[in-house]
């Protein structure tokens, strides 16, 4: 075997043609997708669930997401063991077949219950269409290399030399490694891009026990964990939950546990208004309205058709009363000035705190991307401040632990905006002492430190005067 120095080539490719499949190639299929993620930024989640409809074994729909969402996780140690074996740079490999290749290592490596040869003969298949024909030999060749010399390529991944190891250990871009030692620190950086990689459960909340209570006779075909941390809420072991009845009912929300956070967080009182920036689809509007007192009203507010269209399916659902949905334009601002006692902006975000459940963002963000996202926070985060009303609170969130979208918006917001100052939360001691608290004003979820989401929420209180 022979090592290869890294080609990047996940990063730069232009004019990629994503073959599609006529015949229903499940190998071929996963390949694809994988294209349309690299290559063309496509949402995973999406395309998974598109593709997963023409199967008809649910064995054959699972097998589909896992080679999908495996290989996103494991790419760098895919490309390392691709590279010893391959005659041409990986920048200079077709994508498609590139993607055939890691695809069928990514089998080969992981899926212990399919045989080598039937990975590899999967593949190749998949490799004889138009076009690519000449290439089957090839992917022939590489994979069953690959198959032969696997405990040794494992051993070889652990031998590179530190940051690249903690790349391949834990399927990161190396940019995103560095960043982290940087920042955290080489002990907290590993932490975090270890639980970045170890895939996450459903979660679900019922939204009162009076609806927990009433569930119970629905719940019998799923298994659930108690969450240690939130009260009403559970990881779902096994089961179908988006089919389930009491879903149906509206007697349970499915959402990862942190986002619970700026819902609990956000101060309400008696005869007054709240305002929920970028509702939609409205999981931060129906927790709010479980602690809002009767004689008080929550907006919810977002700016398109469609995600308005999701905010008032959910107020059916959930039967939601005392909320207006109404439409808003957080780049130009409300026409609402001083109305609100609190307000909750959980603004569009890099989401690089969902990296759990979708590892696909991590091939599909920059450093300048995450830069841009904060200075659109910012601008929408003042644009919010002006529907606060004198004493009242804003309180900002975002799935990210990002420093560029969480500390440094705020830093910059107050600096601004000499009105505003830091609020304090009032939230459960078992959430504070779970999570990473900042004085008291704000609380950052960080992955290792659940089984869910990274989140950053900070309040901000506004003077009398």
């Amino acid at each position: 075997m022979r090592g290869k120095k890294s080609n990047k080539a996940i990063k730069n490719r232009k004019n990629v043609e994503v073959i599609k499949s006529s015949a229903f190639n499940l190998r071929l299929m996963a390949a694809e997708i994988l294209n349309d993620i690299l290559f063309k930024g496509k949402k995973l989640k999406t395309l998974i669930e598109e593709k997963q409809g023409i199967f008809q074994k649910e064995s054959d729909r699972a097998l589909l997401k896992e080679i999908v969402y495996g290989s996103l996780r494991q790419i760098p140690f895919l490309d390392f063991a691709i590279e010893n074996f391959a005659e041409r740079s990986l920048s200079e490999t077709e994508p498609i077949i590139l993607s055939i290749l890691r695809i069928g290592a990514y089998q080969i490596f992981f899926l212990e219950k399919i045989p080598f040869y039937a990975a590899v003969n999967e593949c190749v298949e998949a490799t004889k269409i138009p076009g690519f024909k000449k290439a089957a030999g090839f992917v022939n060749s590489i994979l069953r290399k690959i198959a032969e010399k696997k405990e040794e390529l494992f051993s070889l991944s652990y031998s590179k030399p530190f940051p690249d190891s903690l790349a391949i250990k834990y399927g990161m871009p190396l940019w995103i490694v560095k960043r982290y030692i940087k920042i955290f620190g080489e002990e907290e950086a590993e932490k975090i891009l270890e639980s970045y990689n170890t895939p996450s459960k459903n979660s679900i909340v019922f939204t009162s026990v009076k609806d927990f209570v009433a569930s119970q006779c629905y719940l019998k075909n799923l298994i659930l964990e108690k969450n240690e941390i939130f009260d009403l809420t559970f990881w779902v072991k096994n089961g179908n939950v988006s089919q389930n009845e009491a879903f149906n009912k509206g007697l349970f929300y499915i959402c990862d546990p942190a986002s619970q956070i700026p819902s609990i967080a956000l101060p309400v009182k008696e005869n007054s208004f709240s305002l929920d920036c970028c509702a939609a689809p409205g999981t931060k509007t129906i927790l709010i309205l479980k602690k809002l007192p009767p004689n008080s009203f929550l907006f919810s507010s977002d700016f398109s058709k469609g995600r308005l269209k999701q905010l008032r399916e959910n107020k059916e659902r959930y039967s939601l009363e005392n909320v207006y949905i109404v439409a808003g334009d957080m780049v130009n601002g409300f026409c609402f000035k001083e109305k609100f006692f609190s307000v909750l902006l959980d603004a569009p975000c890099s989401s690089m705190g969902t990296l759990k459940k979708n590892p696909e963002i991590r091939w599909q963000i920059s450093e300048e991307r995450i830069i841009r996202e904060s200075q659109r926070q910012i601008e929408m985060l003042k644009k919010a401040a002006e529907t606060v009303c004198k004493g009242g609170f804003l309180l900002y969130s975002v799935c990210s632990i990002e420093k560029e979208e969480t500390l440094d918006v705020i830093e910059q917001f107050l600096t601004e905006n000499k009105e505003f100052s830091k609020g304090k939360l009032e939230i459960d001691e078992k959430i504070k002492k779970a999570f990473t608290m900042i004085e008291d004003f704000s609380i950052i979820s960080k992955p290792y430190q659940h089984r869910g989401d990274g989140f950053f929420v900070a309040l901000l209180r506004k003077k009398n005067g």
